[in-house]
């Protein structure tokens, strides 16, 4: 993993803007990992995805993680301080093979990748049609022996195959374990990574422009010349331009 300069991130931040989620998550992995072909980020699993950006999100602003949320039961504001793994846990690999045998029905499939993701937005809108999503996934599928599509399966079975996908793809990072402190209710929660990311490094890239303009109004330095401060030093200069 490259560790990314403040004008990399702030570049790869401005071409995401007003962008979809999808396209976002892939322009901050091929920035961090250069060394990562179009063609394997594009075939990587979203668990691995996920994973990925989880190492970035580390990489960027350190283990520490500040959330807010509302418990279901009794809807109590949340405050959530987190400490995220260093090392965070590998989702399998995106080639393994998942069997699933039920009601007669023999299925075998793949995980569902960044590609699917991508050609299933180009007709719908997350979160995106299991049937569909399960079509693209399926290397095959049989009922009693004979050779079947998506569309013959029953709900129960999609229902299962979601839920063993779901469970094969996810890492321990991204569910987190909950409990009210004032209704004692107990609850799961999963990290929507690429989207807390995104929203991290937006608010990063306002305070760092802003921090720009103030230092550049002071100084007269350009931009270049001011991202090429350390944070430490770049502080310091702020604390005097506010004197």
């Amino acid at each position: 993993m490259k560790n990314l300069l403040a004008s990399e991130l702030l570049a790869v931040w401005e071409r995401g803007y007003g962008q979809n989620a999808l396209l976002r998550s892939q322009m901050l992995l091929s920035a961090a990992f250069p060394e990562m072909s179009s063609d394997a980020l594009d075939s990587i699993s979203i668990g691995q995805r996920d994973n990925l950006l989880m190492q970035l999100r580390i990489d960027l602003f350190g283990p520490s993680l500040s959330a807010i949320t509302s418990c279901p039961q009794c809807k109590e504001r949340l405050e959530l301080s987190l400490s995220l793994p260093d090392s965070p846990q590998r989702p399998p690999d995106p080639g393994q093979e998942i069997l699933i045998s039920q009601g007669g029905y023999d299925l075998r499939l793949r995980l569902p990748n960044f590609r699917d993701l991508m050609n299933l937005s180009q007709t719908d809108h997350p979160p995106y049609d299991r049937r569909k999503l399960l079509d693209l996934c399926i290397q095959d599928a049989k009922h009693l022996g004979v050779k079947c599509n998506s569309e013959q399966l029953p709900k129960e079975l999609i229902d299962a195959v979601s839920e063993t996908m779901s469970e094969a793809d996810s890492t321990s990072s991204d569910q987190l374990s909950l409990s009210c402190p004032s209704c004692h209710f107990s609850w799961q929660e999963t990290l929507d990574t690429a989207s807390f990311l995104w929203a991290e490094i937006d608010a990063w890239a306002l305070r760092t422009l802003r921090e720009v303009h103030a230092i550049s109004s002071r100084y007269g330095w350009s931009e270049s010349e001011i991202l090429e401060l350390s944070p430490l030093r770049r502080r310091i200069y702020l604390e005097m331009v506010s004197e």
